[in-house]
């Protein structure tokens, strides 16, 4: 297992799933329309996906002790209630199984729209050297306010979408926020450039 925290996390091992950024387009007049896949999974499923993000405020907890958790929600949750020991975007990367699993933790942004800008960008950064082709979003509603859960998300989600590594994009829900979550992800369905994505919304 391995941390890395710096501005730009670089990878020790290649992400588990990777693919050409064209994988899965389909060609329309004098273009080529990426297809992008978000499935919506509850913590049971949260394997099905070897690279995540998350967020993680101030705490004690490190690095491996979030990785000796058992599974990828767990983990996610715990950094999310409980905190790390680090307050730059970090890649925790499990090599100790058959599946390469990975997570970006992000500090939770603030809530300042210029700050809220810089954090996508150092999201954006983060992610750059690992070009998943599937990722996962946990952004959880102990790090920000309940109302801006679901606007953060929407951002985020137009984010990696643009990606264009992305195909899949898993987004972890419970049974109190399923509903709100498809909402989001059927709005960015919609505001996305047709031409461009053509989003595929599962539940």
């Amino acid at each position: 297992m391995d941390a890395q925290s710096s501005p730009e996390p670089r990878p020790t091992t290649a992400p588990a799933a990777r693919s050409a950024a064209l994988d899965g387009s389909v060609e329309t007049t004098g273009s080529l329309v990426r297809q992008v896949t978000i499935y919506l999974v509850d913590a049971a499923e949260s394997s099905a996906c070897p690279f995540w993000i998350g967020l993680a405020g101030p705490g004690r907890q490190s690095a491996g002790q979030l990785l000796d958790l058992p599974s990828t929600a767990a983990l996610l949750n715990a950094a999310a209630t409980q905190g790390l020991n680090e307050a730059t975007p970090m890649v925790l990367t499990d090599t100790t199984t058959s599946h390469l699993r990975s997570v970006l933790l992000m500090p939770p942004p603030s809530l300042q729209e210029a700050a809220r800008e810089d954090w996508l960008r150092q999201l954006s950064v983060a992610l750059q050297p690992w070009h998943p082709s599937s990722l996962g979003l946990y952004l959880a509603a102990e790090q920000l306010p309940s109302h801006d859960t679901l606007d953060l998300l929407g951002m985020v989600l137009r984010k990696v979408v643009s990606q264009p590594d992305t195909t899949e994009v898993y987004l972890l829900t419970d049974s109190k926020n399923t509903h709100a979550v498809l909402n989001t992800a059927l709005k960015v369905k919609t505001d996305m450039p047709q031409d461009r994505v053509s989003l595929y919304v599962f539940h």
